[in-house]
C-alpha cells in the first residue's frame, strides 16, 4: 500500500521551522478561539522556545457538514460537472490533510461487520472534500484496499469489500472464518492453491505492523497533516515501565516481545509527525466491551501475571500512542458519533511554529509542550517529533523527480497544476486527452519562457501502470501561465483508474503533480 494532526518539520534553506497544530478546548468541550501567539508556551526538551507565527483555526474543517458527517460526497475541484471531462487541481490550501483509514479486520468480531462499515463510511463521508483517504485492512485484503484518493466513490465500493474474519464460539477463544490470500497477491504474484490460515497470533503481528508501516510512510513522504485513524479494540499491552518489569518477573517472553514491538511502533509514530486516532469498535455492541474486558481480566494473559491491561485502562497500548501523538481515543454507542468525534478532533486547531535553537539538523527524538495562558482549558498537542530524514530518498527526489512526484502519496504544489481529462467512448474502451496548465509558483513569479517536463501515468486499483505519457515542451507564458501540449492515452478498459501527472519547469527547477480520478464506464 502506496497509505487531528500536526505536521512533521519542514525544512527551507537548511532553517528548519518546527510547526506543531494545538486544539485547545474549554470545560464544555468546544475549541477555545480567538488565541494569539502571547498566549502559548511552548517548550522543546524543557527549553522555551519564541514563536515565529500563529495561524488560527480554519473553521471551515469543523463545519456543520462536516461534523455532521454530511459533506461532499466527491472532490469540490471536480466542479463544475462536464460531460466526459474530470478535472483537478492541486492548488489547495496547505490544510488539506491525508487520511490512512486501518481496519483492524482480522481481530474485530464479524457481528460488528455492519457498525464497522457504518463507521469507516461516516468518516469517508464527513472528511474534507479536499482531503486524501487510503482504505488499509490490517489484513492485506487487496479487495477492500485502496491507494490515497478522493474519488469517495471508489471508497464506498472498497468498504463494501471488507471483511471480518473473527468470530467468537461462544467462549472466548477467537476462531477465523475466513482466509487471507498469500502475501504473494499483494505485490501482484498468483495466491497458492489452498491459501494459509491466520491464528491470532499472525492477526497480532500485522496489526502492530500496519500501524508502524503507514506512520514511517506518511512521514517519509513529508505529507502535510498526515492522519490515521485506527479501527481497533487494542491488545492487552500497557506502555509503562511497570508493565514491562512484570511481564519480565513472570518470565513471559513473547509477551516480553509483544510490548516491545509495541513500544517501537510508538517511535515509529512519534518521529513520523502523524497524529493517530483510535476508534475502538467493541462500543458498538452494548455490553460487549464489559464482557470482554472482563474475560481479559479472568483469563487472559494478564490476568496470569495479576496485571489488568484492558482496552478501557488508559495505559493500554493503542490509548498511549494516541494521546502521545495529539489523537482522541473514541468509544461511542453510535458508529456515526463515533466518526463525527473523529473529525471534530482533526478540526479547528492552532499551527504553531518556531524555528529550534540548533535547527533540530539532527534527527533524534525531540520532546515537545505547549500550555495556554487561559484558566480552565485543555490542550492537546504531540509529545514528541522527530526530523524525518532519508538521504537516499533525497538524492532519488533529486536525480528523478518526476518519478518520485507521481509515485508519492499526495500530490505536490511546488507548482500550482490545473488539468482536465476529456474521456472519448472508443467501441468498448474509453481514451484519454489530458490538458495541462502550469497557473502559479508558490512564492515567485511563472517565467515568461520556460521548458516544461511532463510524466503522466494511468494506475489502476491495485497499482498496475497501464498506460504512461509525457515529454518535454519549451513554451511560452499566456495570461501569466504555462500550457504544455496535451498528452493522449491509449484507449482504457471500463473501471476504475488514476491518472498521475507531473511537471517540473526547468527554469525553477521546481516540480508539481496533481492526480486525477477516472471512472471509465462501461459501453
Amino acid at each position: 500500500m502506496a497509505l487531528a494532526q500536526q505536521r512533521p518539520p519542514t525544512f527551507r534553506s537548511r532553517t528548519v521551522v518546527t510547526e506543531l497544530e494545538v486544539h485547545v478546548t474549554d470545560a464544555a468541550g468546544q475549541p477555545v478561539t480567538g488565541l494569539g501567539r502571547d498566549d502559548f508556551v511552548v517548550r522543546e526538551d524543557d527549553v522555551a522556545q519564541v514563536l515565529i507565527g500563529v495561524d488560527a483555526p480554519d473553521r471551515s474543517l469543523g463545519s456543520p457538514q462536516a461534523a455532521a458527517g454530511t459533506a461532499p460526497s466527491g472532490p469540490a475541484d471536480l466542479v463544475p460537472p462536464e460531460a466526459g471531462v474530470v478535472r483537478a487541481t492541486n492548488r489547495h490550501g496547505t490544510r488539506a490533510r491525508a487520511w490512512v483509514l486501518l481496519v483492524d479486520d482480522l481481530r474485530t468480531p464479524g457481528f460488528l461487520r455492519e457498525q464497522m462499515k457504518a463507521c469507516v463510511l461516516a468518516l469517508v463521508e464527513g472528511v474534507a472534500p479536499d482531503d486524501w483517504l487510503a482504505l488499509v485492512p490490517t489484513s492485506g485484503d487487496r479487495r477492500a484496499a485502496r491507494e490515497f484518493t478522493r474519488d469517495r466513490g471508489a471508497l464506498r465500493e472498497a468498504i463494501a469489500a471488507l471483511r471480518f474474519t473473527r468470530e467468537f464460539d461462544g467462549q472466548r477463544v477467537p476462531v477465523f472464518a475466513g482466509t487471507l490470500e498469500h502475501q504473494r497477491e499483494l505485490v501482484g504474484g498468483p495466491p497458492p492453491l489452498a491459501p494459509p490460515r491466520l491464528d491470532l497470533t499472525s492477526a497480532d503481528n500485522l496489526l502492530i505492523s500496519s500501524v508502524g508501516n503507514a506512520a514511517s510512510m506518511l512521514g517519509r513522504a513529508s505529507t502535510a497533516r498526515g492522519t490515521m485513524v485506527l479501527v481497533t479494540r487494542g491488545m492487552g499491552v500497557a506502555l509503562t515501565d511497570d508493565h514491562r518489569r512484570a511481564l519480565q518477573g513472570a518470565g513471559s517472553g513473547s509477551e516480553l516481545a509483544r510490548y516491545d514491538e509495541w513500544r517501537e511502533t510508538l517511535v515509529r509514530v512519534q518521529r513520523s509527525g502523524v497524529t493517530v486516532h483510535v476508534v475502538d469498535p467493541t462500543a458498538f455492541d452494548e455490553g460487549l466491551a464489559r464482557r470482554v474486558n472482563a474475560a481479559d481480566r479472568l483469563v487472559g494473559p494478564t490476568a496470569r501475571m495479576h496485571e489488568f491491561v484492558t482496552s478501557d485502562d488508559p495505559r493500554a497500548a493503542t490509548r498511549v500512542i494516541a494521546r502521545e501523538s495529539g489523537g482522541v481515543y473514541v468509544s461511542e454507542r453510535q458508529p456515526d458519533l463515533a466518526a463525527r468525534r473523529v473529525v471534530q478532533a482533526a478540526s479547528g486547531g492552532y499551527v504553531l511554529r518556531y524555528i529550534p535553537p540548533d535547527d533540530a539538523l539532527d534527527d533524534r527524538l525531540r520532546s515537545v509542550t505547549v500550555q495556554v495562558r487561559r484558566p480552565g482549558v485543555t490542550v492537546r498537542v504531540r509529545s514528541s517529533y522527530a526530523r524525518v530524514s532519508d538521504p537516499q530518498f533525497e538524492r532519488l527526489r533529486d536525480e528523478k523527480p518526476l518519478g518520485v512526484a507521481v509515485a508519492a502519496v499526495v500530490p505536490s504544489n511546488a507548482i500550482g497544476l490545473e488539468a482536465a481529462g476529456r474521456l472519448v467512448a472508443k467501441g468498448k474502451r474509453t481514451s484519454v486527452t489530458l490538458a495541462l496548465t502550469a497557473v502559479d509558483a508558490p512564492g515567485v513569479p511563472l517565467p515568461p519562457r520556460d521548458i516544461l517536463e511532463v510524466l503522466a501515468v494511468v494506475v489502476d486499483m491495485k497499482g498496475k501502470t497501464v498506460a504512461k505519457d509525457g515529454g518535454r515542451a519549451k513554451v511560452v507564458a499566456h495570461d501569466a501561465t504555462l500550457t504544455p501540449p496535451d498528452l493522449v492515452f491509449e484507449p482504457l478498459k471500463p473501471g476504475r483508474y488514476q491518472l498521475r501527472v507531473a511537471v517540473r519547469s526547468v527554469a525553477l527547477d521546481r516540480t508539481g503533480s496533481v492526480f486525477l480520478d477516472l471512472d471509465i464506464p462501461k459501453p
